[in-house]
C-alpha cells in the first residue's frame, strides 16, 4: 500500500536494492578492493595466488554476514571465486551449527516437555 515520506513524495515501501547494494555499489566495492589490495588493475587473492581483476574479484567479508559483518570497507578482502566459494560453504555449515547447539542448549535447560 502506498504511504506518504515525510517529505511528502509517495512511496510503496520497496526498494531496487538488497544488503550488498546496487549494481554500481557493488562495481565500486570491487575496484576498491583492486585499487587497495593491487596495482590498479590486478590484486592477489587474500586466501591463494590467484591474481585477480575487477571482472573477476570477489568481495570477502572479514566478519561474515551470519555474525554481523557489513560490506564496510574496512570489513572486506578479495577472494577469487574458488575461495570464496569454500570459505562461504564452510562459515555456512559453521552457523548451522551455532544454531543446532543453541536450540539444544536452550531445550535441555527447560527440562522434560
Amino acid at each position: 500500500m502506498p504511504r506518504k515520506t515525510p517529505d511528502g513524495k509517495w512511496t510503496r515501501r520497496a526498494t531496487n536494492t538488497n544488503s550488498r547494494g546496487s549494481s554500481a555499489d557493488r562495481r565500486r566495492r570491487r575496484e576498491y578492493l583492486i585499487n587497495t589490495f593491487g596495482d590498479g588493475n590486478t590484486c592477489v587473492c587474500s586466501h591463494c595466488p590467484a591474481v585477480l581483476t575487477v571482472s573477476t574479484v570477489n568481495v570477502d567479508r572479514i566478519i561474515p554476514g551470519w555474525q554481523g559483518g557489513t560490506y564496510r570497507r574496512e570489513n572486506i578482502r578479495p577472494s577469487c571465486w574458488p575461495c570464496g566459494n569454500k570459505q562461504g560453504g564452510a562459515m555456512g555449515q559453521q552457523a548451522k551449527n551455532a544454531k543446532i547447539n543453541e536450540r539444544s542448549t536452550r531445550c535441555s535447560s527447560t527440562g522434560p516437555h
